[in-house]
């Protein structure tokens, strides 16, 4: 599912309209403050990033802990060339 701002997906992500939006850490905390979205837990952690200097993280609705911990656990076993491989398929152009 593709949105036309963060807002919109982490909006979506709070109303259960899907059920994961991966995204900056940064951002995600930015616009969960200013927007108000609530019911959001960040899950997972990746440091495979070539310059590793932006902290990539999923969000998942606090109420679905399964989620998170299913999430969190398959971020700690993909491998860096294939978190490379993922992010170069979904990162904007």
């Amino acid at each position: 599912m593709e949105f036309d701002t963060i807002k919109d997906a982490l909006f979506a992500l709070s109303l259960s309209q899907i059920n994961v939006y991966s995204g900056n850490l940064v951002t995600i905390n930015y616009s969960v403050l200013k927007f108000f979205i609530p019911n959001i837990s960040i899950a997972g952690e990746t440091t495979y990033l070539p310059t590793n200097n932006i902290d990539h993280r999923l969000g998942a609705l606090k109420e679905n802990q399964i989620l998170i911990d299913i999430l969190s656990k398959a971020m700690r076993m993909v491998s860096s060339r294939e978190f490379i491989a993922i992010s170069e398929k979904w990162q904007a152009s």
